[in-house]
């Protein structure tokens, strides 16, 4: 969705864009050219193995390259330098979406490993990053944190996300809502809804005479076992859905429980844009920029406080109506399609402003 997004604004921007899925295209080819802009080249039938050919039947033809990723620089660097394409003559561009060291250290935090070199770990993530001309992140935390590592040419390159709140009102909706992807145990989300059910629940049931129920939605790997969770009677696990939009409408509150996590959490800002308030970490108020009491309701990874802030918000018809304007105010102010494509615009210009002749702009997603 995001580089997506980013190709839409070079498009925008008057740039000439063609896509390589480095992994193959996973769809028919009528839905990915229907999911991207007329005048875009989708090289629907290339994937990185077929990349250096792709090089030697257009010899300088780059001006930029963008990437999507940083373990896909990683990938493709090799078959660029073998290429000759020379990064002081081609600007390549890294959008990072995440920094995974960030999470690295917030689990190894979490599992009391205090040695955790973080900073080593980041060089070891974006030892490749030197020959980019600029490198995006998605938080101001994390351009500081790659700023740390002596890269310096990095800024902030949000996510858009336009509010289309529904209009149910807080009394005709019940209940807790939580939408995550589930690939593996060691994730962010299956941490996330192990520590609801062991420590969060029962605090909330101290808090609260009647406790809500969670539903839980999203895709799970096919090899990840969710049975225990299914057989609560305050658990209801509905697996994948097609339309997300009603569980949005009809729950009263989004809880986050992410206690390690890297990027920014896109399911806020998506809960957020439906108008359902959010309670959060910490972690991910930090992330975002948020501020609890304000766009959302934050806790420490503590099980009480986080069951504290439920109740709270849960029960306040007038916190919630407020904690909701605030979330879709600041969406509006800062997700907007316009800023991001303002934002791609910049960064473009600047790394070619060494250029005279028009550019033409390949992206590698």
């Amino acid at each position: 969705m995001r580089a997506n997004d980013a190709v839409r604004a070079m498009v925008k921007a008057g740039f000439q864009v063609s896509v390589l899925p480095v992994n193959g295209a996973r769809h028919d080819i009528m839905s990915l050219f229907g999911d991207l802009p007329d005048n875009v080249e989708v090289l629907y039938d290339r994937t990185i193995m077929t990349l250096p050919a792709l090089l030697a039947e257009r010899p300088h033809y780059y001006d930029v390259i963008w990437i999507s990723r940083t373990h896909n620089l990683d990938r493709t660097l090799e078959i660029f330098t073998a290429a000759n394409i020379d990064p002081r003559s081609t600007a390549f561009i890294l959008d990072t979406e995440a920094v995974v060291a960030g999470r690295q250290a917030h689990a190894a935090k979490l599992a009391g490993q205090d040695d955790f070199d973080i900073y080593a770990a980041l060089r070891d993530e974006f030892r490749n990053a030197h020959v980019c001309r600029h490198v995006t992140a998605v938080n101001q935390m994390e351009v500081d944190l790659l700023r740390g590592i002596g890269l310096p040419a990095v800024s902030v390159l949000g996510t858009i996300r336009e509010p289309a709140p529904t209009m149910r009102d807080f009394n005709d909706r019940t209940g807790l809502l939580f939408i995550a992807s589930i690939h593996q145990y060691d994730s962010p989300n299956y941490d996330s809804l192990r520590w609801y059910i062991d420590e969060i629940l029962p605090a909330l049931a101290r808090e609260m005479d009647e406790v809500p129920h969670l539903t839980f939605i999203g895709y799970t790997a096919s090899d990840i076992d969710l049975s225990a969770f299914a057989g609560h009677p305050l658990i209801d696990i509905r697996g994948a859905v097609d339309d997300t939009m009603p569980a949005y409408d009809s729950h009263r509150l989004f809880i986050a429980p992410t206690r390690f996590a890297a990027g920014t959490p896109y399911k806020v800002y998506e809960t957020a844009s439906f108008g359902l308030p959010c309670v959060a970490t910490a972690l991910l108020a930090g992330q975002l920029g948020w501020q609890d009491g304000q766009e959302l309701f934050a806790a420490p990874a503590d099980a009480p406080a986080f069951a504290a802030r439920i109740a709270s918000l849960y029960r306040s018809e007038p916190l919630w109506h407020r904690v909701r304007q605030a979330a879709l105010d600041r969406l509006a102010a800062e997700n907007g399609t316009v800023m991001f494509d303002g934002v791609v615009k910049d960064i473009l210009t600047g790394a070619l402003s060494h250029r005279r002749r028009r550019p033409v702009l390949r992206a590698v997603t």
